[in-house]
């Protein structure tokens, strides 16, 4: 099961909006397909004909049973694959529009993920884990503004004392906490949970 969790408010890039969309939507997907080559040759339909709109201050949930196509429509939604046919609108931006680096700067400064094996990178400490996203986010931020950043997530999950643990010496629930920390970090517009808490 994927959780999509969309705040109420929208910081606005420089990219223009487009019009016919409720100022309430962040995400609009219309008639949307997706297929994978296989290794024998053959294609794999993933997904067929979704159609959605997820609306800000909101939360959803994506059920179905294995293989039903759930991981791959949520990797399209989170800016992840434009391998599909149909239209995606995030917050108005027709998504296919939009050179690589455009939708890299989009996904980093709007969209946190918190994944079922956590995805924490191993050799890097739990403070260091957290700061990644801000790293990549466009806005610039100086070491304190992280350091400010990192220290009231750290407080806010309960790990103040774990930030230099490494994540070999975490607890399963610590570093789903660490995870969800990581989410948060640059105020995403939404956050995709795959089964956040399915190994806690």
């Amino acid at each position: 099961m994927w959780f999509l969790l969309l705040r109420q408010t929208l910081i606005r890039g420089g990219i223009d909006k487009m019009k016919g969309i409720s100022e309430k939507t962040l995400i609009k997907i219309k008639d949307l397909k997706a297929s994978v080559k296989l290794n024998n040759g053959d294609m794999l339909t993933t997904v067929t004909n979704a159609n959605m709109e997820l609306q800000r201050g909101r939360s959803y949930a994506i059920v179905g049973k294995s293989g039903s196509g759930k991981t791959s429509l949520i990797s399209i939604i989170g800016l992840l694959n434009r391998e599909y046919e149909g239209e995606y609108l995030y917050d108005g931006i027709s998504i296919s529009a939009l050179k690589d680096r455009d939708l890299s700067i989009l996904r980093a400064n709007n969209i946190g993920f918190v994944f079922q094996n956590y995805s924490l990178i191993k050799h890097l400490r739990v403070w260091e884990n957290i700061e990644l996203p801000l790293l990549y986010a466009k806005k610039s931020f100086t070491a304190k503004q992280r350091h400010e950043i990192i220290t009231g997530l750290l407080k806010s999950v309960g790990l103040e004392s774990k930030e230099n643990d490494y994540p070999i010496n975490l607890s399963g629930g610590e570093q789903q906490r660490v995870a969800i920390a990581r989410a948060l970090a640059v105020s995403p517009e939404a956050i995709l949970c795959d089964e956040p808490t399915g190994n806690a």
